[in-house]
């Protein structure tokens, strides 16, 4: 988490995803039909948006479904980040989940392989399992705990019996159990009710909250930040991903997602009074 700290103390937040979709990458590129032209359209789609961006955001965020069918393209985007952006940090966004041994080759890939600074997981399996990422004490790990998508309250707001809701008893196990290395972060959707993001930061306490939902998800940046903030304004990575890289499909598109980072990060400076 040090070097996500590190970038929000110069004013960064936004988290930007990296999360390209064929169907609206620039138009020029619907030519590439072969494996090799297609390989040419991603890579230098991405790297034209981090050379834009790089500047402005304060985090990267790649969902690893994206690049699952050409995983070449994400080894070699996330060391474009950190030859251009080294100090930007990357977070792999793979919500991986399973028993201790798996979890263990997990981890190996994610961080040692790839080189990603932080990842998020699920709970699932529970603290023995989640041992191989928590013990990074280098590395972030983000638990997925309310989610942004429709009909994520089917399971998440069940009751515990402890807690009124699955996803608070999640959210105070990370605080008191798993972040003894104070390397954990909970992921929050930025698009959920203003009760259930007040009492996310109430259970977080000063855990860092990966907040999705911004952009093409709706979540008002305003109403999201006020409640997922600490009392200093900080400890949320609002998320904002094909809102941003997809602001246009012409020539312009690096150009006019700039653009629209810039836009976004003002509206934050805004309601954080800078």
């Amino acid at each position: 988490m040090k070097l996500w700290h590190a970038r929000e103390a110069t004013g960064l937040i936004t988290c930007l995803g990296l999360d390209p979709d064929r169907a609206k990458m620039p138009l020029r590129y619907d030519d590439h039909v072969n494996e090799s032209s297609l390989n040419f359209a991603y890579t230098n789609f991405l790297e034209a948006i981090i050379t834009a961006t790089h500047d402005q955001v304060g985090s990267y965020k790649l969902n690893w479904a994206f690049y699952l069918s050409r995983l070449h393209i994400l080894k070699n985007t996330v060391a474009y980040i950190k030859e251009v952006a080294p100090d930007v940090p990357i977070i792999v966004d793979c919500k991986v989940a399973d028993i201790g041994n798996t979890n263990a080759q997990y981890a190996d890939f994610l961080f040692d392989e790839l080189g990603a600074d932080a990842i998020t997981v699920h709970a699932w399996h529970g603290h023995e399992a989640m041992e191989p990422f928590l013990k990074r004490a280098n590395k972030g790990i983000f638990v997925v705990c309310r989610t942004s998508n429709a009909g994520g309250e089917e399971f998440q707001c069940l009751s515990d019996g402890d807690f009124p809701t699955w996803w608070q008893a999640v959210a105070s196990t990370v605080r008191r159990k798993w972040n003894y290395n104070g390397n954990c972060g909970l992921v929050i959707g930025g698009n959920c009710t203003a009760q259930n993001l007040r009492l996310a930061r109430s259970q977080a306490a000063y855990m860092p909250i990966l907040m999705p939902g911004f952009g093409s998800q709706g979540a008002v940046a305003e109403p999201a930040l006020h409640e997922g903030w600490t009392e200093r304004r900080t400890g949320v990575l609002p998320v904002n991903a094909s809102g941003i890289i997809h602001a246009s499909r012409e020539n312009d598109y690096a150009t006019a997602a700039r653009s629209r980072l810039m836009q976004f990060n003002k509206e934050i400076d805004r309601i954080r009074g800078l």
